[in-house]
């Protein structure tokens, strides 16, 4: 009679049998959360001297959505000075620009649509008609 195969789950050692391990496959893994993304891709610009790397860097950088002081807190448009007078990245560098232009107009929008709307409300409550 031959012997008897040993189930693929168990891995065979010299002296005991020891369990196959592998990634429970609904295991929860850590994502980045857009700020955490903005201070990698800072951080490559920079330290990289890899075109790649800071081509692939600028191009996350305007795919992300996050607010303009998250980018202003990682220095991101400091590190774009670096790459002004490359013309292989100008393109990129340009579009960022002009993602934090947009950005700041419309939290500057924003901001004065609340502070316009408070002014109405106040003075609409010092209007009161039914004195």
């Amino acid at each position: 009679m031959a012997p008897r195969p040993i189930p693929h789950s168990i891995l065979s050692s010299s002296t005991t049998l020891i369990p196959a391990t592998r990634p429970h496959p609904i295991q929860k893994t850590s994502l980045e959360t857009s700020a955490e993304k903005v201070a990698k891709y800072s951080k490559i610009l920079k330290h990289s001297n890899c075109r790649h790397a800071v081509s692939r860097a600028l191009l996350r950088l305007a795919q992300l959505n996050c607010p303009m002081r998250v980018f202003e807190t990682c220095k991101t448009e400091k590190r774009l000075q670096r790459f002004e007078g490359n013309v292989e990245c100008l393109y990129q560098v340009n579009i960022l620009k002009r993602k934090f232009e947009e950005l700041r107009r419309k939290e500057e929008s924003e901001k004065f649509g609340k502070k316009a709307a408070k002014r109405r409300s106040t003075t609409r409550s010092s209007q009161d008609p039914t004195d």
